[in-house]
């Protein structure tokens, strides 16, 4: 049988292929199938070299019977490779009165919440005593045909005053969104314009009059919003430009003070230095001042009323030394000391050594970044430099908008994964026929240069139907890369494609007519997106930045290839970046940032990770992290919730090689989670579940 080649051992295999032709005990050949002894291996055969080896299995010690990628501890049906859901994925539990279900622990479908779509309503200004203004003197002018904000080139800087009449927001309503819209009368600009906007602390305002001070004296609400407007060009303008910040904490605020009913008016009040010229009712009745509110009848039950938020929220507790800030048991908001390793704080002000200016003076606690007043009436926006001086401020922000320009420019991803690029509408975010769905957006010839400190930015949509899916709870989030290239067919181009930290919430009211393009169709701010995306080290002023949408529900938007002239627009106005000033003696310093909780370090080095995992799984108090490495360096360890907050945040060094990082004494509530790995620009996430003990 091995005619020419010979058996020596007898055992029936040709010596060409024995992998010891000298021991009848040992009839293995390569191709054929053995044991590596490594239950994390599968279909071991022996190779070439006559070694026993296996193919590693994606999910070590818990395996994934059905082979479609998902381990078998949160694959809901691990027999059944058709069925590519796990806990804490979207899905609808065909309740329509409750939003944002998730796949729960048990792998059913649940965890959502009742409520309803916010709704909309707008008022302008529409009588002669309900827009006015005050000149320094306290005389009141209740006929201009303008108002002037703020300063008027005969008596200087002045208050002005608006009032709505006819919004019928029930009190103790929930303000999702609130907005301001003007139309331009002249481009008689001043800048720089630095404009701050109030609520009159009244449940009843009156209407104005003209008796002395009658603005100034009014009481104000403790919130407030700055607005620093750009440029207005042309008049008859009534955009992006004439609109400002979310008013909602103003709002929010008059209607929930005694006395206040849904039938009273609301004032608010504008003071700042500068100029722009928008229309009167007087002066043009209809296009006078517009506000516009959305809101919710019955308000989220939130574990912290006041904050409107609950437990484990993210906030702001001012102190720059902290971060991952959250609302805690005591509805405080609290964050972690930042630490400082191998760096120091020499003053213990929590500002670290390496960005504070003067780490012996505790009372010095600012750093490159904070803002600043250089002292100069010409600027607004001024922040420390990198060399410690205060600087960088413009005359005024710039604006730019860029609308989708081409059919690659805006896509829809179902949950097969298929990509399609000429659709006639974009469905935010369920398709009646494919279900929950992902859109992508590209914007190119923004020309924001990098480093741009974002002040705001918006999406903007035209209706394209009103077959609305009354819950509609959207995420939007943008893409972590460079240069955004043009979306393609291939199966998921968009969903593969690397999400930034920032994402923002919207909860859109429903969409009443199609060709609508009005604030229900308008995003909230998406500064924090946009600024991450403008910060990153290779982002030039010609990259193309891409937005992807995701979430339940559904309101229906133009397309470019359903009408190019009514896709949707993206508007941002930034502060450009002040030059860099290296510090003495030495390169520019890079700009580094510690707001928020989940950042990337910037790029260090190429993509080093693989093969994360961690155990035990599901866990209770304590979790290993086990990963390869291709370098040795610092790396982040973090963990997110199923809401995108971050709840464990820690630096440790890694070394080439296997590693396992123990994570003890944790604390988390029962759920699902997100361990992420993050060396230089390498990124890896695993699923993991907490359960009690």
């Amino acid at each position: 049988a091995c005619t020419g080649i010979g058996d020596a051992d007898g055992d029936g295999v040709c010596a060409d292929v024995d992998c010891d032709d000298n021991d009848p005990a040992v009839v293995g050949q390569p191709g054929s199938s053995c044991d590596d002894g490594n239950p994390n291996t599968i279909n071991d055969v022996i190779d070439s070299n006559c070694n026993c080896a296996g193919v590693a299995v994606p999910c070590p010690g818990v395996g994934d019977a059905d082979g479609d990628g998902l381990c078998a501890d949160v694959d809901c049906d691990d027999s059944d490779p058709g069925i590519a859901h796990q806990p804490g994925d979207a899905c609808n539990d065909g309740n329509p009165n409750t939003i944002g279900e998730t796949i729960q622990a048990d792998c059913s479908c649940g965890g959502g919440s009742t409520g309803m779509a916010p709704i909309l309503t707008c008022d302008r200004v529409d009588g002669l005593r309900d827009d006015a203004e005050e000149q320094p003197s306290g005389q009141i002018r209740l006929a201009s045909n303008d108002l002037e904000l703020i300063n008027d080139a005969n008596s200087g800087n002045q208050v002005v005053g608006l009032r709505f009449g006819g919004l019928r927001i029930p009190r103790g309503a929930y303000i999702v969104s609130a907005r301001l819209q003007f139309t331009a009368e002249s481009p008689n600009n001043d800048n720089p314009a630095d404009l701050t906007i109030y609520g009159e602390a009244s449940g009843t305002p009156l209407g104005f009059r003209g008796s002395g001070f009658n603005l100034s004296s009014r009481p104000r609400t403790n919130a407030m919003a700055n607005w620093l407007p750009s440029e207005w060009t042309a008049a008859g303008q009534a955009g992006f430009a004439q609109q400002s910040p979310d008013l909602s904490p103003i709002i929010q605020e008059i209607i929930r003070r005694a006395g206040y009913a849904s039938s009273s008016a609301i004032v608010l009040l504008i003071e700042g230095t500068g100029r722009r010229a928008a229309e009167s009712y007087e002066g043009f009745a209809a296009r006078a001042p517009q506000l516009c509110v959305e809101y919710l009848i019955a308000p989220p039950n939130f574990d912290c009323p006041e904050r409107l938020a609950d437990f484990g929220a993210p906030c702001d507790d001012g102190n720059p030394g902290t971060y991952n800030d959250q609302v805690d048991a005591n509805c405080n908001c609290a964050g972690t000391p930042a630490p400082c390793p191998g760096i120091g704080d020499n003053d213990g002000d929590g500002v670290c050594a390496d960005t504070d200016c003067d780490d012996n003076d505790p009372a010095v606690t600012y750093q490159p970044g904070d803002a600043c007043d250089d002292g100069n009436p010409g600027t607004i926006g001024e922040t420390i430099q990198p060399d410690c001086s205060c600087g960088g401020g413009s005359p005024a922000p710039a604006l730019s908008c860029a609308r989708i320009a081409g059919s690659s420019d805006d896509a829809v991803e179902a949950q097969s994964g298929q990509v399609a690029l000429t659709g006639s509408k974009l469905e935010l975010a369920g398709s009646s026929s494919q279900g929950s769905q992902l859109v992508g957006l590209r914007f190119s010839g923004l020309d924001i240069p990098r480093g741009a400190r974002i002040l705001r930015a918006s999406l903007q949509f035209t209706v394209a139907d009103t077959q609305n899916e009354s819950l509609c709870e959207l995420r939007i989030y943008g893409e972590a890369s460079d240069n955004a290239r043009s979306f393609a067919g291939s199966a998921g181009d968009i969903s593969r494609r690397p999400a930034t930290n920032a994402s923002v919430e919207w909860m859109p009211s429903e969409w009443q007519a199609p060709g609508t393009s009005g604030h229900a169709q308008q995003s909230p701010d998406l500064s924090a997106v946009l600024q991450e995306i403008v910060g990153r080290g290779g982002y030039a002023s010609s990259s193309a930045i891409a937005i992807m949408i995701d979430g339940v529900g559904r309101r229906a938007a133009q397309s470019f290839d359903g009408s190019a002239s009514e896709a949707p627009v993206l508007c941002v106005e930034y502060l450009p970046p002040a030059p860099v000033v290296p510090r003495s003696g030495g390169a520019a310093a890079p700009e580094t940032s510690t707001a928020g909780a989940l950042l990337v370090p910037p790029a260090r080095q190429a993509e080093v990770l693989e093969n994360l995992s961690v155990y035990p799984n599901p866990a209770t108090d304590r979790l290993t992290a086990a990963f390869t490495s291709a370098a040795e360096g610092p790396a982040r360890i973090q963990a997110v919730d199923m809401n995108g907050k971050a709840v464990l945040v820690q630096e440790r060094d890694i070394h080439k090689g296997e590693n396992a990082i123990s994570l003890e004494s944790l604390s988390l509530p029962e759920g699902i989670y997100v361990l992420q790995v993050i060396s230089g620009s390498s990124v890896q996430s695993v699923k993991f579940i907490i359960v009690s003990e």
